[in-house]
């Protein structure tokens, strides 16, 4: 009974953080991060588990991993617009160095 109850909780928090990411404007996020939804999307069906509804057969049903997944969100949402300006500069920043890196390999 106890790990039923467990289970139903795990879930339970993963329904809210992916309707959590689901309004939250795009822009808001880091451009690396990819939602629960984006996954399953690229995934298909196919790639749940029997039994685990909506969630990837990779995600272990443990609290740390819904602790883990929360943590990434937490890491990627911009919560102020400077937070959100600095976060773009530096990604535009980081895609200016990966491309000289890869222009400077190829040569």
């Amino acid at each position: 009974m106890k790990e039923e109850w467990l289970t139903i909780g795990f879930f339970w928090v993963l329904q809210v953080l992916m309707t959590l990411e689901s309004v939250v404007e795009r822009d808001w996020l880091a451009s690396t991060y990819e939602t629960m939804e984006e996954i399953l999307e690229v995934m298909g069906s196919a790639s749940c588990a029997e039994g685990q509804g909506a969630v990837p057969h990779w995600v272990p049903l443990t609290t740390a991993a819904v602790a883990f997944r929360i943590s990434l969100f937490d890491d990627a949402l911009a919560y102020d617009e400077e937070a959100k300006k600095d976060r773009e500069k530096q990604e535009e920043e980081d895609e200016i160095k990966e491309k000289s890196v890869s222009l400077t390999h190829s040569n």
